[in-house]
């Protein structure tokens, strides 16, 4: 009962690292979103320099929702590019973790967007539990 009103870290979104490319040639200019919600929504918002690389900073947050009973809070993450009138979703992935997960933050370190790559789904095994899986849908590849 003594943390129930208590703030605690929560880890929203590692910092990310990326390349837009169109065939494999970089492409400048394109705006990127971040979407993030845990209790609230933060939106932020970045442009492909002249060789495609775009980042995002690390986010966490402070919030009372981890203490609450009978409370399922989820973490999204989400990442869409918006070049020529047309959206891509470059990374959509959902946790109910609060802590950052190492093989996430790993990925988002080294993402390779190509515009012109199939939407798959990712299914990459928790190495603490092989039977399970970090679930994550978009374009974006990784090294």
């Amino acid at each position: 009962m003594f943390g129930l009103g208590k703030k605690v870290d929560v880890f929203l979104c590692p910092a990310v690292q990326g390349q837009i490319t169109m065939n494999g040639e970089p492409v400048a200019g394109v705006e990127i979103i971040r979407e993030l919600s845990y209790d609230n929504i933060k939106l932020d918002r970045t442009r492909s320099s002249a060789s495609g690389h775009f980042s995002f900073d690390e986010v966490t947050t402070r919030s009372r929702t981890p203490n609450k009973a009978f409370i399922e809070a989820r973490t999204h993450q989400i990442l869409v590019a918006d070049y020529q009138g047309q959206r891509y979703l470059l990374w959509h992935y959902v946790t109910g973790s609060i802590k950052e997960e190492p093989v996430i933050s790993d990925k988002l370190q080294h993402l390779k967007c190509d515009l012109s790559s199939e939407e798959i789904y990712q299914h990459i095994p928790i190495p603490e539990n092989p039977n399970l899986t970090y679930n994550i849908v978009g374009i974006c590849r990784w090294e």
